[in-house]
C-alpha cells in the first residue's frame, strides 16, 4: 500500500485537495465492492498542514488534516492542490503567483527534503507554482 500524503493549503479551492484525497482513499475499495471483490485499499492517505492547523480555503470552508507536514512519515507520494488567493484579494490585485508562492512558503523545504529522498511529488493548479519555487520543476516540462 502507497503512503500519499495530500497537503491542505490556505486559499485556493477545497476541491483540489478533497478530490484527490478520496480518490486515493477509495481506489481498490469501492470497484472491488461493486463488482463483488473484497476491498483491496492501494493508498493510505495522510493529509498535513503547516503547523497542523485548519487551512482555511477562501474564507469559506476550513480543512482539518490529520497531522502538521512536520510529522508526515516518509510518503511515496505528495499531492501538492491549488495554495490560491482567497476571491476578495483577486478581485483587488489579480492572480499574482508569487503572492501564492510566498503564502505557501513554508513548505518549500518540505517538499525539497521528500523530494531530494524519492518521494513522487504532483501538484495541480496553483500548487504546481510551489513545485517550481521549490526548484522542483527546473529542467523539466510542465503543464
Amino acid at each position: 500500500m502507497l503512503h500519499v500524503a495530500v497537503l491542505f493549503l490556505n486559499g485556493g479551492c477545497a476541491s483540489t485537495a478533497l478530490l484527490p484525497m478520496e480518490v486515493f482513499r477509495n481506489t481498490g475499495v469501492l470497484w472491488n465492492l461493486l463488482v463483488g471483490r473484497a476491498p483491496a485499499p492501494r493508498f493510505r492517505v495522510t493529509t498535513a498542514s503547516v503547523g497542523g492547523g485548519p487551512a482555511v480555503t477562501d474564507h469559506l470552508v476550513s480543512l482539518t488534516p490529520s497531522c502538521a507536514v512536520e510529522e508526515v512519515e516518509r510518503p511515496d507520494i505528495v499531492f501538492v492542490p491549488a495554495g490560491g488567493l482567497p476571491l476578495d484579494t483577486l478581485m483587488r490585485t489579480g492572480y499574482v503567483i508569487d503572492a501564492v508562492i510566498e503564502r505557501n512558503a513554508p513548505v518549500i523545504p518540505w517538499l525539497q527534503r521528500w523530494a531530494a529522498q524519492g518521494t513522487k511529488i504532483a501538484g495541480v493548479c496553483s500548487g504546481v507554482a510551489l513545485l517550481a519555487g521549490a526548484g522542483l520543476l527546473d529542467g523539466k516540462l510542465a503543464t
